[in-house]
């Protein structure tokens, strides 16, 4: 599982720090046979924002704007709906607070 923001890769536990309101364009993408049919969820502060089912070619793309202090977290299941992997958190910081 790769996670793409601001068309960079965020080192895992890293702290981005961004404007209030910026556009956080989140790109996800799972290769592999294991990921097929399956389901991919946005966490943001523990709770699922988004999902969406894993295609057969390209990457997962989510919108979010940061309203909030918080961090990102992707949850990966099979097509059966076993958890197959779960991403360490991207934590995002507003500028100015």
């Amino acid at each position: 599982v790769i996670i793409n923001l601001f068309a960079t890769i965020p080192i895992i536990g890293e702290d981005l720090s961004v404007g209030p309101g910026a556009t956080l364009d989140i790109e996800i993408a799972c290769a592999g046979a294991a990921y097929a049919g399956g389901r991919v969820e946005l966490v943001w502060r523990g709770e699922v924002v988004a999902q969406a089912p894993v295609p057969a070619s390209g990457p997962i793309r989510f919108t979010r704007w940061a309203n909030a202090d918080g961090y990102l977290r992707v949850h990966v299941y099979t097509a059966a709906g076993a958890p197959l992997a779960v991403t360490n958190p991207v934590f995002v910081t507003l500028q100015g607070r």
